[in-house]
């Protein structure tokens, strides 16, 4: 890391100046390098920091736009589907309009490679964001690539790497233990994500009393209606209505289900008495 080898050097060159020139004896001469490595790691880390800072506020403004200019954009269109064909060109061009804000994104974290070496972590930092920005390309071979190096913290990407294990095919005992590992030390509501999506790849792997029992368990740590819902289903038999559709963009952007757009009705004027 650089800022440790720049603090370690000026340290030492502290302590020499002090020590070989008679200045001060060995003890003093420790105390002013240690202080002087220190304070140099302290500023290089500041100076860093305020640089990562100002390259993420950049990036999470131009998503903040964007996706705001986009959400804007699906409202107005939504009011003119009335045909299937109609629906499939809206749906190209909303993934369009959000390929390129997510490639826009992805060219916005380039810079910050300058930063690793300077800042701790940066290197596994850049991992977590760019793993999320290729799920929503579905580039799932560089997902692949960057989930061993990214920080699963949030509940949200360990969902992701869960769905993509699905995807893969993975045993279901491989996931739970990344399940578990994600609910080990939770905040109330804070697994909902995760409880959501493991329960589901059970139900559709038929294992019912499996994920009945996770959603017992998650009942416990969440008091989130659609859980609730999904756990009544499944305890009353009715698999059939299990389902975390009503989570809505929460969980189609796991890619799992495709979301069901529904055709504006065209009504006519109302008729006077």
């Amino acid at each position: 890391m650089y800022s440790a080898i720049i603090s370690l050097l000026a340290g030492s060159g502290v302590w020499c100046a002090l020590y070989f020139t008679r200045t001060a004896g060995a003890g003093w001469s420790s105390a002013a390098g240690a202080g002087a490595l220190l304070l140099s790691f302290m500023l290089i880390q500041r100076a860093a920091g305020r640089k990562m800072r100002l390259m993420q506020d950049m990036l999470k403004n131009w998503m903040t736009d964007g996706q705001a200019r986009l959400q804007s954009k699906i409202q107005r269109m939504q009011m003119r589907i009335n045909s299937v064909s109609a629906m499939k060109q809206a749906q190209s061009e909303i993934e369009g309009e959000q390929r390129k804000l997510v490639q826009g994104a992805l060219e916005m974290t380039k810079p910050m490679e300058s930063l690793i070496g300077w800042v701790p972590l940066m290197k596994r930092q850049l991992a977590t964001m760019r793993l999320q920005f290729y799920w929503t390309l579905k580039d799932y071979k560089t997902v692949d690539a960057l989930i061993p190096s990214a920080i699963l913290m949030d509940p949200m990407l360990r969902a992701i790497v869960i769905a993509r294990m699905y995807m893969r095919n993975d045993p279901t005992g491989k996931i739970a233990e990344v399940y578990k590992a994600g609910i080990r030390r939770p905040r109330y509501n804070a697994c909902t994500p995760l409880h959501a999506v493991f329960s589901w790849i059970q139900v559709k792997r038929g294992d019912i009393d499996g994920a009945f029992k996770t959603l017992t368990a998650a009942l416990e740590n969440t008091d989130n209606p659609i859980i609730k819902a999904n756990h009544a289903a499944l305890q009353n038999n009715r698999v059939s209505n299990f389902s975390n559709q009503p989570f809505g963009d929460l969980w189609f952007m796991l890619a799992l289900e495709e979301p069901k757009i529904k055709m504006q009705r065209q009504h006519g004027f109302p008729r006077g008495r």
